[in-house]
């Protein structure tokens, strides 16, 4: 090899880097992490919001779709068996009303009553009236609270029985409804085969020094014969009430024998029952006042009895009824504007507040104003 060869350089041969492979992390199942988007700007993260709504159905649950089915499935059951109670209730409603004609036996009643040798004849008639009047409401209320699906059909309802001050139609007044109702239930409070009120009765007659019989002779003499206002009778001689309306409350004038009737009646029945029941038989105070709430006025009607301890209130199951009802046709949620129940126990004091709006139950004309041109 010559020299000049032995000087030529030959270049060196280097292979080239190699750059290492990072490895692609593959999500597991029913993950939804995205996949290894490295750095990206922020206007490219919709990306990884494309690939977890891609994601989500087929990761998530495979069996959505039969859980969807199924609720669908039982939905659909759930609207057939309601159809089929409604179907019931108007059948039963409809029934009552073609069979049940309390005012043949209010008649015969009249009747007997000027006729001394009958006066247990026309008590036996008077208890079949008020049981055949008190079924035909209690199932038109059926009626109203399963059948009427819309709360407006429930306040339509209820409307055009309000009747102005100056109606010649048969009414009701509050106090009649309450007196009505106080009777009914002072009649199954003197009734020994009542069972609900044994222990109580026993009880209350010990414990004011009463008989029984003679109790029941007086009620009978001077409320079902004489007609002396149950109010009246009972605050005399077995519960002291007191009752305070105001102008507003003693302005209620509904239809005689209508749905706001029925209502009312029924409202009034739990809650004198509930007072017979579990109060000591001291005071009943009942105040009947308007009040604001929220720029709506409310007539508001307060129980407010005295008990022995706070266990003796009961499971208030029918005072949960009531609110039901008050929360559809006062549309509203709230205590305070359908029904407040308040425990007092330093004073011994059970107290439950109904309210109603009062558009529901007093009548008002609208008024407008004009202007006289000059």
């Amino acid at each position: 090899m010559s020299n000049d060869e032995s000087n030529i350089m030959t270049p060196s041969i280097k292979s080239p880097k190699r750059t290492p492979v990072k490895k692609t992390h593959i999500p597991k199942r029913n993950t939804i992490t995205p996949p290894q988007l490295g750095k990206r700007r922020r206007s490219n993260e919709m990306d990884n919001r494309d690939w977890i709504t891609e994601t989500i159905p087929r990761t998530v649950d495979y069996g959505l779709d039969e859980k969807i089915d199924e609720l669908t499935q039982k939905n659909q059951q759930l609207q057939e068996t309601q159809r089929r109670l409604q179907g019931l209730v108007q059948k039963y409603t409809h029934t009552l009303g073609n069979l049940l004609f309390p005012d043949r036996i209010y008649r015969v009643a009249q009747k007997l009553k000027t006729q001394p040798q009958f006066h247990q004849e026309y008590l036996s008639l008077c208890e079949a009236y008020h049981a055949e009047v008190s079924l035909l409401q209690q199932s038109e209320l059926l009626r109203i609270r399963h059948v009427v699906d819309n709360p407006e059909q429930f306040k339509s309802l209820i409307y055009p029985e309000r009747l102005s001050a100056d109606s010649t139609a048969p009414a009701v007044t509050i106090r009649q409804i309450l007196n009505d109702a106080l009777e009914q239930v002072t009649t199954r409070f003197l009734n020994e085969n009542y069972a609900k009120l044994h222990f109580v009765r026993e009880r209350i007659l010990t414990q004011l020094h009463l008989s029984l019989s003679a109790l029941q002779q007086e009620f009978e003499t001077q409320v079902l014969f004489e007609e002396t206002d149950a109010l009246t009778w009972v605050n005399q001689n077995l519960l002291p009430i007191r009752a305070d309306f105001s102008d507003r409350w003693q302005h209620v004038k509904l239809k005689k024998g209508g749905y706001a009737e029925a209502l009312l009646y029924s409202y009034f029945d739990e809650l004198l029952f509930n007072v017979f029941k579990y109060s000591d038989y001291k005071q009943l105070t009942l105040r009947g006042y308007e009040q604001e709430i929220d720029g709506v006025l409310y007539l508001r009607l307060s129980w407010e009895n005295t008990y022995v301890d706070d266990t003796a209130n009961g499971t208030q199951k029918g005072l949960e009824g009531i609110r039901e009802d008050l929360k559809i046709l006062n549309a509203s949620a709230e205590k305070m504007t359908t029904l407040e129940v308040v425990t007092d126990k330093v004073l011994g004091v059970f107290r439950v507040t109904l309210s109603l709006c009062k558009d529901l139950l007093i009548f008002e004309l609208p008024k407008y104003e004009y202007e006289i041109p000059l």
